[in-house]
């Protein structure tokens, strides 16, 4: 897959493209089965797939911290975008004048001159453009004049629950980690580059992996059974991580610290793949960080113990 944030100039794309807008917050089960279609479409027509992106998320923009925290990063968005098999991410920077685009003059520059559309996939109820006014209506009537096809993809659910990004984050505030799961259709993942951080842990003979995490992420906190995927490597490994502002030694950033069962060496520097399977418990603030200590090593042994369970 390749990603684009300028002007695309892949000679693939002049024969033609199917693509896809959105946001994709969270790349869930309704997202994924509207790029299955697409990238049925794109077998059947013999074009490049192409998923279009905006960064910042508009809300963003428009709401500033009234937004809704995101449930993935680009990075994490991106990652799941190319598990699925598309060929193409265009990512737009949605910036103010951006913004005040008219509608057909999108459709016009960005969708017809420089990703060559021959067919685009929107959701029933997607809208574009300054003031939002394009629409699907909009797009099947100059897709008539420019030569492209338009599929609606009607609201998505499964077992009689609609799956959508706004649903995922109910859970998450929820810490329900099982239905997170079900939305998904995969685990709940955090992906990063492990920093330096205080080295508390090893002392104990407990190293912990630490990623910070964006406060404009929204996340689970606590104490979790994790499976820990070190980007670039087939191997996965079992631990326990705490997401969350570590009340007991400074309590003023978000971080995630895994501990990685069976593991020897280094990840400084190394982005790895943190998957939440089930909460063993709350964040708390201790009187003393032996009592910390004492707590994450119980930690360890529930943790082990839900592995071999479930093993």
């Amino acid at each position: 897959m390749k990603l684009f944030k300028i002007n695309p100039k892949a000679k693939s794309l002049e024969q033609g493209s199917v693509l896809s807008i959105g946001n994709f917050d969270g790349v869930h089960r309704g997202h994924q089965a509207l790029l299955k279609s697409l990238l049925q479409k794109s077998t059947q027509l013999g074009l490049a797939s192409v998923v279009v992106i905006f960064e910042p998320h508009p809300k963003e923009l428009f709401l500033g911290h009234q937004a809704p925290k995101r449930i993935y990063n680009l990075r994490e968005k991106i990652i799941q975008l190319k598990r699925l098999g598309v060929d193409y991410v265009f990512c737009i920077d949605f910036t103010p004048s951006f913004a005040k685009t008219h509608p057909e003059q999108f459709i016009q520059n960005t969708l017809v001159q420089e990703l060559h559309a021959r067919f685009i996939l929107v959701g029933h109820d997607f809208h574009f453009g300054k003031d939002r006014l394009g629409n699907q209506h909009l797009l099947q009537k100059m897709g008539q004049a420019h030569g492209f096809e338009v599929g609606i993809f009607d609201m998505f659910e499964l077992e009689g629950q609609r799956i959508s990004s706004t649903g995922v984050r109910d859970l998450l505030k929820k810490q329900d980690v099982r239905n997170i799961s079900f939305c998904l259709g995969r685990h709940y993942s955090i992906i990063g580059r492990v920093i330096y951080g205080q080295k508390l842990a090893r002392l104990w003979g407990i190293p912990t992996a630490n990623i910070a995490v964006n406060p404009l992420k929204l996340t689970l906190s606590g104490v979790f059974c994790v499976n820990i995927k070190i980007c670039g490597q087939e191997q996965d490994y079992q631990g326990v991580a705490n997401i969350g502002y570590r009340p007991t030694v400074d309590g003023k950033k978000l971080f995630l610290e895994v501990h990685l069962f069976d593991f020897s060496g280094s990840l400084y520097g190394q982005f790895i793949e943190v998957s939440f399977l089930n909460k063993l418990r709350n964040e708390q603030k201790f009187a003393n960080i032996e009592e910390l200590r004492k707590q994450i090593e119980e930690d360890i042994v529930c943790a082990k113990h839900y592995f071999s369970q479930t093993n």
